[in-house]
Formats: C-alpha cells, sequence, structure tokens
C-alpha cells in the first residue's frame, strides 16, 4: 500500500458516507465509524502495519496527530499487532473525515 491508496481510499469512503447521508439521513460520524471500522485496512493485522507505516513514511502530521490520540486508548494489555490496528483505524478515520469536509465545504 503506498499513501496514494490511502487518500484513495479516504475518499471513496467519504464519498460512500456522503451519499448515504443524502439519501438516507443519519449521523456521519457514526457511518465513518462503521466504515473504518470494518475496512481491511484495520481489521487485518498486515494491512493495519501497511497502512501505519505508508502514514509514518509519508504523512508525518496525520500519523503524529493519531499517535497522539490513540495514547489514551491504549492500556498495555495489547499486543502490537493489536496497536497497529487501533493507529490504522485512527489514522483511516481522520483522513476520511477531512476528506468528508473536504466535500461538504465544496458543495456549501
Amino acid at each position: 500500500m503506498n499513501y496514494e491508496e490511502i487518500q484513495t481510499e479516504a475518499k471513496e469512503i467519504a464519498e460512500a458516507v456522503i451519499s448515504e447521508v443524502d439519501t438516507y439521513g443519519g449521523d456521519a460520524e457514526e457511518l465513518i465509524h462503521q466504515a473504518v471500522d470494518g475496512n481491511m485496512y484495520v481489521i487485518y493485522y498486515s494491512r493495519a502495519w501497511e497502512l501505519v507505516s505508508s502514514v509514518r513514511r509519508y504523512d508525518q502530521s496525520l500519523f503524529t496527530d493519531a499517535e497522539c490520540s490513540v495514547s489514551g486508548m491504549l492500556d498495555g494489555s495489547e499486543n502490537l499487532d493489536q496497536q497497529m490496528t487501533i493507529m490504522a483505524y485512527e489514522i483511516l478515520r481522520m483522513a476520511v473525515t477531512h476528506e468528508y469536509e473536504k466535500f461538504t465545504l465544496e458543495a456549501a
């Protein structure tokens, strides 16, 4: 996985959330959570490692923001793979939220 693929994934999820909100209503934040929580880059350890490594390499700001955000979520009982899935979730959630906000601002 490269950084462009992460950006594409985030945009596609954001577009799906916008479509869902426009069609059926609902809470965008909850829909983003559901979409990201079930994403293959979050649920599979090897994919989570790929996502986290790629973002760490190409978007240090996003990596650091996610790292700060999850620091309070970890209690030390997680193994390294579990920590990567938590980081991957937060990175992707932040990226999707950013894309969602860009789309809604552009539409306004």
